[in-house]
């Protein structure tokens, strides 16, 4: 598997005592049903449903679940099929796919290959009463103090965008860039156009441009089966990000290059910006998903960052909170993000 990354997920076993070694027989799935055929001939359906596409396998004593209802789950069942535990996170990506769930003839192993960002996973799969890995994507780390991280920019106004997942907050990424030559609205617009006509082949129409706010105009292009938007510096002249909006699909980021969220963590106290400007629009529920985050609960996140500690020890800043929803239409909350934008004057 070239490019596998290994590692070992823990599982929280479904209840106490809820576990024996009488398990024997065969499992399987059939839709959202899962059916047990013991060593006697009987059949049992237990009532834990873990959804359609799921694959079972043992683990130990008992059984080992994934499915996919979100975002890439595994789950603990009980040998007569009767509980199931919490859901443990298997992939950081909600495009991460499983590949297969595998035994060992002895019973020394079970683990799981999947597929998440660009790479092949190989993970062994273990229970533990202790707690477990949430879906979705790492949540920031939260600290007592954290060290400021260094944005690297040497520009006379910098920006560093900070991605965070919409249902988890989750860091997805951050990336910093900077400028020294303002704008006005005509000028952002400007700066925004090539990147519009190198990755927009199907724009059409005018921008528009709106602010500046908290530093930054909003450059917009309203989508129609298409769109596109990018926030640009006010005092850089820089596109901090950008994106396009597709109907029936998804978009996807235009700018910049993203670094991994690795490098960032969180500390209980918060950085103060001069000023700060929070979308308003949102990405309601549907299908009884749940409800993302508001955009205060984003710029909260990336407020208690390292990033946020650097800028703030490093003059006035300001923060901007965009809500990219890159699916025309009703929106999609399972791939919406908050970009939050943090400028600073050197």
């Amino acid at each position: 598997m070239d490019g596998a990354r290994s590692e070992l997920v823990t599982l929280s076993i479904p209840a106490p005592n809820s576990i024996d070694s009488a398990r024997g027989g065969l499992v399987a799935t059939s839709g959202s049903e899962v059916t047990l055929l013991e060593r006697d001939g009987a059949v049992r359906t237990g009532p834990v449903d873990l959804g359609v596409g799921a694959a079972v396998a043992p683990l130990g004593a008992a059984w080992v679940g994934a499915s996919h209802p979100d975002y890439l789950l595994v789950r603990v069942l009980d040998d007569a099929l009767r509980v199931a535990s919490p859901d443990t996170g298997l992939g950081e990506d909600r495009a991460a796919s499983l590949r297969q769930l595998v035994a060992s003839p002895d019973g020394s192993f079970t683990a799981a290959i999947y597929r998440d960002g660009a790479g092949l996973r190989f993970s062994r799969l273990s229970c533990s009463t202790g707690s477990v890995k949430p879906p979705g994507p790492a949540a920031c780390p939260e600290l007592v103090t954290v060290a400021p991280l260094e944005d690297g920019c040497t520009d006379a106004v910098c920006h560093t965008t900070i991605r965070l997942d919409y249902l988890t907050l989750g860091l997805r990424g951050f990336a910093t860039v900077g400028g020294g030559t303002a704008v006005d609205g005509p000028g952002a617009v400007a700066a925004a156009q090539p990147i519009f006509d190198a990755n927009g082949q199907y724009l059409s129409g005018a921008p528009e441009v709106d602010g500046p706010a908290a530093g930054l105009y909003r450059v917009s292009l309203s989508p129609g089966d298409f769109g596109a938007f990018a926030l640009v510096g006010a005092e850089s002249g820089a596109v901090a990000v950008a994106g396009g909006i597709v109907w029936s699909g998804r978009g996807t980021y235009w700018s910049p290059s993203w670094a991994d969220a690795a490098p960032l963590a969180c500390g209980a106290a918060s950085a103060t910006p001069e000023t700060t400007y929070l979308d308003s629009n949102e990405c309601p529920s549907y299908e009884g998903k749940v409800a993302g985050k508001s955009a205060r609960e984003a710029l909260d996140v990336a407020l208690r960052t390292n990033v946020a500690r650097y800028y703030e020890a490093n003059g006035p800043f300001s923060a901007y909170v965009y809500l990219y929803t890159p699916t025309v239409g009703a929106c999609d909350p399972e791939t919406a993000e908050y970009a939050v934008v943090l400028t600073r004057r050197r």
